[in-house]
């Protein structure tokens, strides 16, 4: 047995928490019409952006069958990301749960690939473990490698090109299996907008590649 399916098993309730994960995100940071997904995994987020052209990258072609039509898959390690796309193609490049499986120095060179390949003014969104506030469950996930957290994640980001415009240390449970939050739309929405999130663990950070304002208020 794999890690598909031993430690990230396809669950459908992730595409109701996603749906809503991208609202929120569409009301904070423009998404623009050319948005890359890294590590795309199951495609919970690239399937509910509403953008015009999507893009997902991920190391399994297994993933691609997830992928509503539409969305065009390429199947490569996230470090092939640099050099599969022509530099300032994409509007917003996200990444969930990814850069902790990576070697410290994959991360860096990453974050400088994505700046590459963000257009001026564009964003990059990161949902991932925040080692600050989940240290006792961070190195649970046998494949977890470098602990990162929004701090230092933020300083990062800066030291890359990036400018930090929205930072939520506790934006959601750190895991869905150990959580006990209701998937249901309404309480999703809610838990997302709350400013009380009890247990959180997992941050999100979107920083924009300088160049324009972008954060909406």
């Amino acid at each position: 047995m794999g890690y598909h399916q031993t430690r990230f098993q396809h669950d459908a309730r992730r595409t109701i928490i996603w749906r809503e994960i991208v609202r929120y995100l569409e009301r904070r940071v423009p998404l623009g019409e050319m948005v890359l997904d890294v590590g795309c995994g199951y495609g919970e987020f690239i399937n509910n952006v509403r953008s015009k052209n999507r893009f997902a990258l991920d190391r399994n072609p297994e993933m691609e069958k997830y992928l509503e039509p539409g969305v065009s898959f390429l199947a490569a390690d996230a470090l092939a990301a640099g050099g599969s796309f022509p530099p300032a193609t994409f509007d917003f490049i996200f990444s969930s749960n990814l850069l902790e499986h990576l070697e410290r120095e994959e991360i860096g060179r990453l974050l400088g690939d994505i700046h590459t390949l963000l257009k001026p003014g564009g964003h990059v969104g990161i949902l991932m473990p925040n080692y600050r506030l989940a240290v006792r469950q961070y190195f649970d996930d046998y494949t977890h490698k470098t602990p990162v957290s929004d701090v230092a994640l933020s300083d990062w980001l800066e030291s890359e090109g990036f400018e930090v415009v929205l930072l939520k240390p506790g934006f959601m449970p750190y895991s869905l299996k150990r959580s006990r939050l209701p998937v249901n739309s309404v309480l999703v929405r809610c838990w997302l907008w709350s400013p009380v999130k009890p247990g959180a663990g997992q941050m999100l950070i979107v920083a924009r590649r300088l160049g324009h304002p972008g954060l909406r208020e």
